[in-house]
């Protein structure tokens, strides 16, 4: 089965209005952006709590890198290009351990757009993980109609 057969299943069988993506980050690709660009790096692709807490783990890395994937899920989840979206606009929350999307400015807009609805606010789902000894952090995003719009 091709990768494309595969994916169009997939896809076919979701409720209408969900939108997936998912990435894949290797954890030293991005041990080695933060040793080489610094803080420069992180203001721009992070939040500043997404910083706090992520330089406050055992191994910050594996935290950013979770993150970072997280935000390049949230761009396929779109089904057009997102010019203009910033990563910080995309934050990872966690809430009593629970890991949530909070979308703020441009990342709000596109994730409308991929709704079909201009007003309201679409509901998210988010699921993160890393291994150290494979070096891979991987994350899953929905973007889906919120229960005050309709039901996915």
């Amino acid at each position: 089965m091709t990768a494309s057969a595969f994916d169009s299943r997939f896809l076919d069988s979701l409720p209408p209005g969900v939108h997936l993506g998912t990435d894949v980050v290797s954890i030293s690709r991005i041990q080695k952006l933060i040793e080489e660009f610094g803080d420069s790096f992180l203001s721009r692709a992070f939040t500043r709590a997404e910083r706090e807490y992520s330089s406050s783990q055992g191994h910050p890395a594996e935290h950013y890198a979770s993150r970072w994937a997280a935000k390049e899920a949230f761009f396929k989840t779109c089904s057009e290009p997102t010019p203009g979206v910033p990563f910080d606009s995309i934050e990872v929350r966690k809430d009593e351990g629970i890991p949530s999307l909070c979308l703020s400015g441009p990342a709000a807009t596109a994730a409308r757009r991929i709704i079909g609805h201009t007003d309201g606010e679409p509901a998210t789902a988010i699921s993160l993980s890393h291994d150290r000894k494979s070096d891979h952090a991987i994350a899953v995003v929905a973007i889906f109609e919120s229960s005050t719009n309709s039901s996915p």
